[in-house]
């Protein structure tokens, strides 16, 4: 998370996380982008940009484009991480309507600190790779529950279907002669950086942000099955990896947005 001096209120991240948006589709942002992008009138993007500038976190002159500096894009990435893990576990987790996720995701971002950011990330790859849950566990739950009407009767009825299935199964199969399943069948499924332990190597699955950050985290070595180590998780200080005998510290943002497995 950002140090205590980078703390910002919640009205000054939306304004960074707008330049960024911003940038990421053409390059720069100007004041009447960011006006038209949040809403609010261009005095108030002049006075949000003079106080980000005084902070090391925009390049801003007026009448000039306005682009992030390097603490600023590390620090908007962040933001815009926290955003998009917050909207997809409301969505893909809880099953609210995207325009509902949307809104209340930019409400929680700002608000959430690392340790609840990380373990709704670690709990949405939970759900949706553990075989006691997965996608038609979420299905269900959705189908089941979103209507708010559930009751005990419900969850008491599946769960009699499932017991009576099993039953019949084991009815019919010798348990000495049963095979153990397969652990590595199915693959390892991937997880977020964040979810690593310090000291441990792991392989570089995929980098789920844009072209932009995949091309600038290629040039410093993390591509797709490259294999690196973790060296500090941020608990204090940067989040820190090795790779290719070189250390590489990334920002909170860039962490969220980086996909591994464990390395073989």
């Amino acid at each position: 998370m950002a140090r205590g001096s980078d703390k910002l209120s919640p009205s000054l991240e939306d304004y960074l996380e707008a330049v960024l948006i911003l940038v990421r589709h053409g390059s720069v942002a100007r004041v009447r982008d960011i006006s038209a992008h949040l809403g609010v009138g261009k005095s108030s993007v002049t006075g949000a940009l003079k106080t980000l500038a005084k902070r090391g976190l925009v390049n801003y002159k007026p009448y000039q484009f306005i682009t992030l500096t390097e603490h600023g894009r590390e620090l908007a990435e962040e933001v815009a991480a926290r955003h998009v893990l917050l909207r997809e576990f409301l969505s893909g987790v809880l099953g609210l309507d995207e325009e509902a996720a949307e809104a209340n995701a930019c409400r929680m971002e700002h608000a959430v600190d690392g340790e609840l950011l990380e373990q709704l990330g670690k709990f949405s790859v939970f759900v949706r790779n553990c075989p006691r849950a997965g996608e038609n566990w979420i299905r269900s739950f959705v189908e089941r529950c979103g209507s708010g009407d559930v009751d005990g009767k419900v969850c008491t009825s599946c769960v009699s279907e499932i017991n009576a299935s099993c039953g019949k199964v084991s009815e019919k199969t010798d348990d000495s002669d049963a095979a153990e399943p397969d652990a590595g069948a199915a693959g390892e499924p991937a997880m977020p950086l964040t979810m690593a332990s310090v000291g441990q190597e792991v392989c570089l699955s995929a980098v789920t942000g844009s072209r932009e950050l995949q091309h600038r985290l290629a040039e410093m070595g993390l591509t797709p099955g490259a294999k690196f180590t973790v060296v500090n998780k941020g608990n204090p200080g940067p989040f820190i990896v090795a790779v290719k005998g070189s250390k590489l510290m990334l920002g909170r943002g860039t962490v969220h947005r980086v996909m591994i497995k464990a390395g073989s």
